[in-house]
C-alpha cells in the first residue's frame, strides 16, 4: 500500500471514530445521565468503563489480563481498581495456591450497576437508532461494524506478533 492511501485509510478511521463517539456515544452517555446509574457512570474515567466491561463480559480475571483488554499498562491499574473497589463495584481475589496472583471480578453491586447502565443505554440506543436508520440501514450498519470488528482482530494479531518479535 502506499503512503497516500495509508493516509486516506487514516484519516477515514479518525472521522469514523469522531462520529461514532460525537453522534452515538455521547448521546447515549447523556441520556443516561439524568439516572443515578448515569451520573455514577459519567463519574468514571475511560479506563475504568473498560475494566467494568472487560470483567462484566469475562467475569474472573487476573489483573494484567484486564489492563490489556483496557489497554492501559499493569502499573496504572492499582490506582484505578483500588477507585472500583472502594466504589463496592469491583473485588479482589487473592488466588489460593499462588497469593501474589490476584483476580479481579464485579461485585453484586458492580454486576447490578453494569447491567443498569446497559439497560439504560440500550433503550437510549434502540431509539436513537430507530429514529435515525431504516431497518436496511441497521443491518447494514451491523455487517460493516462486523467486518471492522474482523479487521481490527487480524490487525492486533499482526502488531502482538510484531511487538514480539521486537522484544525478542
Amino acid at each position: 500500500m502506499d503512503r497516500e492511501f495509508n493516509d486516506k485509510l487514516s484519516q477515514a478511521i479518525d472521522e469514523m471514530m469522531m462520529k461514532m463517539f460525537s453522534g452515538v456515544l455521547v448521546p447515549i452517555q447523556r441520556s443516561t445521565r439524568n439516572s443515578n446509574v448515569g451520573r455514577e457512570f459519567m463519574s468514571l474515567r475511560p479506563v475504568q468503563h473498560k475494566i467494568l466491561s472487560t470483567l462484566s463480559m469475562k467475569g474472573e480475571s487476573c489483573i494484567s489480563e484486564t489492563a490489556k483488554a483496557a489497554s492501559t499498562s499493569y502499573k496504572n491499574m492499582a490506582v484505578v481498581v483500588d477507585d472500583l473497589v472502594q466504589r463496592g463495584l469491583v473485588a479482589r481475589n487473592v488466588d489460593e495456591n499462588n497469593r501474589r496472583f490476584v483476580k479481579l471480578r464485579l461485585t453484586e453491586a458492580g454486576e447490578k450497576f453494569v447491567n443498569e447502565f446497559e439497560d439504560c443505554a440500550s433503550i437510549y440506543a434502540e431509539k436513537l437508532f430507530d429514529e435515525a436508520l431504516c431497518h436496511e440501514e441497521q443491518e447494514e450498519l451491523y455487517r460493516c461494524i462486523c467486518k471492522v470488528t474482523e479487521l481490527a482482530c487480524k490487525m492486533e494479531q499482526v502488531a502482538e506478533k510484531n511487538d514480539s518479535s521486537f522484544s525478542d
